[in-house]
């Protein structure tokens, strides 16, 4: 892993608080070297992330279609209340970072509530409806619920 695309992780998993690892494109030979840093996230679900337009656009990105300012949260407190948004849905920590990338709070929206899967085996479970947790998760058997808890 080249230093740029193991920084590239890195800020990504910064902005975003993204686990996983994940290959992206670069195509930097130095043309970008002179650029001003104003990140950039690009990709599927924003993973790619870039020291600047330029370096995205290397990587072979439209910025406008598949790339969201990623403005480093160097200002702003590391509290997490995600929102998505305007029209691309772009991810931010919170709604400080959304304004750094030039969101009015009007144009961003909390995310939907994810809710746990298990990896138990509930298929000869009885059909029994349970809604639990801060998110309303809505299982179909206490037993996928149960599983659910323990992932």
């Amino acid at each position: 892993m080249t230093l740029l695309s193991r920084a590239t992780t890195i800020l990504t998993a910064t902005i975003f608080g993204i686990a996983r690892a994940q290959t992206c494109p670069s195509n930097d030979n130095g043309q970008c070297d002179f650029e001003p840093t104003n990140p950039y996230s690009c990709g599927t679900d924003y993973n790619c992330a870039y020291k600047n337009r330029c370096l995205a656009e290397a990587a072979g990105f439209d910025v406008e279609a598949d790339c969201c300012q990623a403005p480093m949260p160097s200002t702003c407190g590391m509290i997490s209340s995600p929102l998505l948004c305007g029209s691309k849905q772009c991810p931010y920590a919170n709604e400080c970072i959304a304004s750094l990338a030039g969101y009015d709070p009007s144009q961003c929206t909390a995310p939907p509530p994810t809710c746990p899967v298990g990896d138990k085996d509930c298929e000869g479970e009885p059909s029994n409806p349970y809604t639990c947790g801060p998110n309303k998760c809505a299982y179909k058997t206490v037993c996928d619920a149960q599983s659910a808890a323990r992932s």
